[in-house]
């Protein structure tokens, strides 16, 4: 049994290292089989589904989930507390191998079938839901805690485009603690005055 497990975990590494380093539309079964070592009959008996099938548990067990961030933060008293935290949390991820796999799903996402397309949506959409949830607990109105989450996902996310994807902070001097701080408290603030208003 431990053989047959070892097997499927070496089929699914090869897979996404092949996915990751030459794309989804160019890789084959047979390579991924030949990379593992195996015959194409062995790799349809753990993967039923083909090069699909693989591709899918690639996406889900390598997209990156940062529902878990938002748990980390939970215990934060206040809204500028648990931006602060997330954001932080966020911009340390940008710098793992997760970013990685977020690049390569970027890069494959208009090849993607719509099944596939509505997968990534689905996963994407836990993390805003969850983000939401939580924004909700500091702000009486659901529709400013959807409008915080936008903004954070905007900022975070564009930072993370322009300063990893793009390597700009090789060139630049930027404080990271400084732009989380100032995002935190201008939303913080945002809420506070919206929340004042009649």
């Amino acid at each position: 049994m431990a053989d047959r497990t070892n097997r499927r975990d070496e089929i699914l590494d090869s897979a996404k290292t092949l996915f990751i380093n030459q794309g989804y539309e160019t890789t084959s079964v047979r390579q991924i089989a030949e990379q593992v070592g195996c015959t194409e009959a062995a790799l349809y008996y753990h993967f039923p589904g083909g090069k699909r099938a693989l591709f899918g548990e690639v996406l889900e067990t390598n997209l990156p989930s940062w529902v878990n961030l938002i748990a980390a933060c939970s215990e934060a008293e206040t809204l500028e507390a648990f931006i602060r935290g997330v954001g932080h949390l966020l911009i340390t991820e940008a710098n793992t191998a997760k970013l990685n796999h977020l690049r390569w799903l970027m890069t494959e996402y208009p090849t993607l079938s719509d099944e596939e397309k509505q997968h990534v949506h689905y996963k994407q959409s836990l993390f805003r839901q969850a983000l939401i949830e939580r924004i909700a607990h500091y702000v009486p109105d659901r529709h400013e805690a959807e409008q915080i989450m936008w903004t954070i996902m905007f900022t975070l996310f564009g930072y993370t485009g322009l300063m990893v994807n793009l390597d700009v902070k090789s060139s630049v001097s930027f404080d990271e603690d400084a732009f989380i701080d100032s995002l935190a408290t201008r939303l913080a603030r945002g809420a506070m005055s919206a929340k004042r208003e009649p």
